[in-house]
């Protein structure tokens, strides 16, 4: 019963959200249209609350915000009203607190409205980890690098993961790349040494292409796990430009035959 509400719960958010998006026309931009949305901290993790923070260009005072758990979606709206008396101000934003959750990942449907009409609308996903076990944090990971520094969205980077293991034996079972939004995470699970090992500190490298189509800035997650609990972990920011996509560099061909 409780899948057959969550399902029905979904099925209402996402025509909720969708008949809404289908009157906000994108040539049309209205006082209160949303301008960022991001979750602190970026990784969040069974043991962290989860905050999410709402901006608009406009200067807007904030009036309240309504906030509708569904399973592990989670409906938003947020209502502006214009300054009192006029009076010019900074650009509107709030945060709002969505607890600490459990493991898995969340979707969340976020609406804007500015004197009660919708301003705009969108939609933000990220996932919540398991918490490192006290005792077991490591330092691992030594570098955590993308090659070339800033990838066009028109050629393949390679992600870098260099480490070392206080001795030798450790073994990678299990990597995964996920990519939701502007986060990519990248998660290596690595088993304990089994019987006699050198007892010598053994480097590791890890390398993963990476193709991200969308130019943007983006933050790399990486996670590492020993039998399973999480023992280390590092992010980095990348920004990804605009590439040529098989359109031929004729400005640079001109010059090259000028010379």
């Amino acid at each position: 019963m409780d899948k057959i509400r969550v399902s029905l719960g979904l099925l209402l958010v996402t025509a909720a959200v969708a008949t809404a998006q289908s009157i906000t026309f994108p040539s049309l931009v209205r006082k209160g249209a949303i301008e960022t949305v991001e979750v602190d901290p970026a990784g969040p993790t069974t043991a962290t609350s989860v905050l999410l923070r709402v901006t608009v260009a406009d200067a807007l005072e904030l009036d309240r915000v309504e906030t509708q758990p569904i399973g592990s979606l989670f409906m938003i709206r947020v209502y502006w009203a214009e300054p009192a008396h006029g009076s010019a101000s900074e650009p509107g934003s709030c945060e709002v607190s969505l607890g600490t959750l459990a493991k898995g990942t969340y979707r969340l449907f976020i609406q804007s409205f500015c004197d009660g009409f919708l301003a705009g609308s969108t939609q933000l996903s990220f996932d919540v980890i398991d918490a490192a076990v006290p005792g077991t944090v490591l330092e691992v990971l030594d570098d955590v690098s993308i090659t070339p520094h800033n990838p066009t969205t028109s050629e393949t980077a390679m992600l870098t993961v260099s480490g070392n293991w206080p001795t030798g034996g450790y073994s990678l079972s299990v990597s995964t790349v996920r990519l939701a939004g502007n986060d990519v995470t990248v998660e290596l699970h690595w088993d304990k040494p089994q019987g006699p090992v050198p007892l010598a500190v053994t480097p590791f490298v890890y390398k993963t292409p990476l193709t991200l189509r969308i130019a943007g800035e983006y933050t790399i997650h990486v996670r590492v796990y020993l039998d399973g609990q999480l023992v280390d972990a590092e992010a980095i920011p990348v920004e990804v430009v605009e590439g040529v996509n098989g359109v031929w560099p004729w400005g640079f061909l001109w010059d090259f035959f000028r010379r």
